[in-house]
């Protein structure tokens, strides 16, 4: 079997050295983009190695050494820069000479336990993160290079998909399926962006090599994370990683991290290579929850165009603007003293099939009946809606708390659009109401086939 994967391999091979056309190379791993200039402050050892700052200490970390290889590859790939062909083979260079040969099996480990990331690894680990990465690495340095070696080490590479974390590799037992973990942690920590990045790495390796084991490790995959997908659902957002632990689960857009914009991405590529709606309809789940972080990253239009409200304590610091600065776990909010006082949410497009609202105040609880919810139609009519609490969860970032509440939203029209909400407070337990954040879910199939552009261009 590896002498078939070995001739198709050669053809590819001989087929760019024949034509000298990039073109003719495979694509670049598909979770990448070719923007390298944001490891242009990366530190680097004298050989050029980027270098990860770890508890004061510089570390060689292989799932960013591999990662910036496949972002200097796409670069290379899309531009034609010998620059970043140059750069990308001395990466795979480094990372084949540090290779760990186990026999049928090996990676590149990591010599450093991360202390103080919350994770208890063993020294040395392997990554299932890196080790997808790696599976591309190498086989677009073999393509370029003809060197047998990256091809040998990419099927042990594969093969360590097999290792379970007890014997020195990555795998996870979870459920009915199996769970490839980022970091071999105990207790085990499920991490969905890295499990995802590994499958990517699967599945490229089993379409340029036609691999029967990588495909059935790739499937395997799949069907975990079905199986799995709704664990790291908070209802609001997504969760970073599970465990069972839920104090340690992380919501994936806390303290502005953009994990959640990153499970939104990976759910639509997952879709576009399975054709599997249930994906689609999770990242559109996920991307409804989002407050419009993935604006900014993705090229999306925001949400709203304006909020106003009647009254604010301080207009110019704390007023509605605020609402809409995607950040819902410190810093800035709006507030109000004063009862009733209503917000104006105005949407950048007319908007169909709303059905929660979220409120998040920075510690008070918000009940369902101390506010009003009025929408208004194109057509100029207004409705008052149904409004019913559906869940309030406590979240805190070091000494800054927010409560995030969920509230269901009933109308009676449903067939005209909405152009904009008021939200009247009739009342408040406290003296001051103060909102970090606010976000409506309603239908983004616009916002999704925008999203999905980028994999069908491709």
């Amino acid at each position: 079997m590896f002498k078939i994967k070995l001739l198709l391999v050669h053809i590819c091979f001989a087929s760019y050295l024949l034509s000298g056309d990039i073109y003719n190379l495979p694509k670049p791993y598909p979770l990448v983009n070719s923007n390298i200039e944001k490891f242009k402050n990366y530190s680097l050892d004298n050989k050029g190695i980027p270098l990860t700052e770890w508890g004061g200490d510089k570390i060689y970390y292989p799932i960013a050494i591999s990662q910036i290889a496949l972002y200097y590859y796409a670069h290379f790939y899309e531009t034609g820069d010998l620059n970043s062909k140059k750069y990308f083979l001395n990466l795979a260079k480094w990372l084949l000479d540090n290779f760990k040969d186990n026999g049928d099996w090996g990676g590149v480990y990591c010599y450093n336990e991360l202390y103080g990331s919350g994770y208890n690894l063993p020294n040395p680990w392997l990554s299932a993160m890196s080790q997808g990465f790696i599976l591309s690495v190498f086989y677009e340095a073999y393509i370029l290079t003809d060197k047998i070696d990256y091809l040998h080490m990419a099927e042990k590479v594969l093969n360590s998909f097999d290792i379970y974390s007890e014997n020195g590799g990555f795998k996870s037992d979870w459920g009915t399926g199996i769970w490839y973990d980022e970091y071999p942690t105990s207790p085990k920590k499920h991490v969905l962006n890295g499990f995802i990045f590994s499958l990517a790495g699967l599945y490229d390796y089993y379409t340029y090599t036609n691999s029967d084991k990588a495909k059935k490790l790739f499937l395997q995959g799949i069907d975990s994370l079905k199986e799995h997908l709704a664990s790291f659902d908070a209802g609001f957002n997504s969760y970073y990683s599970w465990s069972e632990n839920p104090y340690i689960h992380g919501i994936a857009s806390m303290v502005g991290n953009k994990y959640h914009d990153l499970h939104i991405d990976q759910l639509l590529w997952i879709y576009y290579v399975t054709n599997d709606m249930f994906f689609k309809n999770y990242a559109h789940k996920f991307l409804k929850q989002d407050f419009q972080d993935i604006n900014k990253l993705y090229g999306l239009n925001n949400r709203f165009q304006n909020i106003y409200a009647d009254y604010s304590i301080d207009e110019v610091n704390f007023g509605p603007n605020n609402l809409k600065d995607s950040n819902w776990t410190y810093g800035k909010y709006w507030s109000t003293n004063k009862f009733p006082t209503t917000l104006i949410v105005e949407f950048s497009r007319k908007i169909n099939d709303i059905s929660e609202l979220v409120l998040v105040t920075t510690g008070d609880n918000i009940e369902e009946n101390d506010f009003n919810l009025s929408i208004y139609y194109d057509n100029n009519t207004t409705e008052n809606a149904k409004i019913f609490l559906s869940d309030r969860q406590e979240h805190r970032t070091r000494h800054f708390k927010a409560n995030v509440h969920r509230f269901l939203i009933y109308i009676d029209n449903n067939n005209s659009k909405i152009s904009k909400i008021s939200i009247t407070f009739n009342k408040h337990d406290g003296d001051i109401l103060a909102l970090r954040e606010i976000n409506f879910y309603y239908d983004m199939s616009e916002e999704m086939e925008f999203l999905l552009k980028k994999y069908i261009i491709k």
